[in-house]
């Protein structure tokens, strides 16, 4: 501020100098323009630099403010969530008698996503061969405000937040339209084909978090083991399901798609579960050798994965 009032007092006190000049006659309309376009521009710097200052200064006011936000959340509980249940129960009997009483309930800060490892390995033999050892787990992520020790855990692809009633029924009007008389056919036909490397279809970013496809129906899967998953919002995988099967092996070049010799397996799903739409790591010899991803495959169904070049 006052760099720049300075300058603004000695632009004017120069523009008063050269009215001065003029009235006595002395006209230097050279030096005159080289002394004002300085100042100009000595003027359009700092009011620049004036800029940039105010706007740094505004970024980290809100920095400031969402620091403060985050250090008075991590520091107080300002509400503390509290759940009560109340249960009556009628024993129609004439004596008493033990009973079991098991009671399910939601909470928020929960969730899963399949998440699934493949190993390709060579089989011993006198022909050889390849085999899928292929592992089905539930990445889990919970910050609930407790930690879960040793429990059993039951993975569903059941939406009970979304609620169950049924779908609005409405009138889908179907309508004709007349054909042209003439069509103009500008178009050659290609086949593109694919690798095989088990790829979404919408081609979704490989850092994003995948969704559920459970083929229209809900599917329950019960955890291998009990486990302990701490709350504090990581993913912690835990171990569903596993299966072998007997794998086709093949090169393949697909020049539309990546110039380069693909490696390509064929499999079938022989659990009794299927494997639903999640990312997959793919593991051989020498170990992990890439991440790939996986759409819904049914019981019994074959797929396909790439391993790369």
């Amino acid at each position: 501020e006052i760099e720049i009032g300075a300058l603004q007092q000695l632009l004017e006190h120069t523009m008063l100098e050269f009215n001065e000049d003029a009235g006595w006659g002395r006209q230097d309309r050279q030096r005159w323009t080289e002394q004002y376009e300085q100042l100009e521009a000595q003027v359009s710097e700092v009011s620049l630099e004036r800029r940039r200052i105010e706007q740094g200064i505004e970024q980290m006011q809100v920095e400031l403010k969402d620091l403060r936000s985050l250090l008075s959340a991590g520091s107080k509980l300002d509400t503390v969530a509290r759940a009560a249940l109340q249960v009556e129960l009628v024993n129609n009997g004439a004596l008493a008698r033990r009973v079991e009483l098991r009671v399910d309930y939601v909470v928020p800060g929960a969730m899963w996503r399949p998440w699934h490892t493949a190993r390709l390995v060579e089989t011993a033999g006198d022909k050889g061969g390849h085999e899928l050892e292929f592992r089905c787990d539930g990445a889990v992520w919970q910050a609930t405000g407790e930690d879960w020790s040793d429990v059993q855990l039951i993975f569903s692809t059941e939406r009970p937040s979304l609620g169950v009633s049924p779908p609005t029924l409405s009138n889908d009007p179907l309508r004709t339209r007349r054909k042209g008389a003439t069509v103009a056919v500008q178009a050659r036909e290609q086949k593109v084909h694919t690798a095989g490397l088990g790829s979404e279809k919408d081609q979704r970013a490989a850092d994003e978090l995948p969704g559920i496809d459970d083929g229209g129906a809900v599917q329950t899967l019960r955890a291998a083991v009990k486990t302990s998953v701490p709350g504090d919002g990581r993913p912690h995988r835990v171990p569903i399901f596993d299966f072998r099967s007997p794998a086709e092996v093949a090169l393949v070049c697909v020049p539309e798609r990546v110039p380069a010799v693909l490696l390509r397996s064929r499999h079938g799903n022989s659990a009794k579960a299927p494997l639903l739409a999640g990312p997959v790591d793919l593991v051989r010899n020498s170990g992990l050798v890439g991440r790939s991803s996986l759409l819904y495959v049914a019981p019994g169904e074959r797929f396909e994965l790439g391993w790369g070049p």
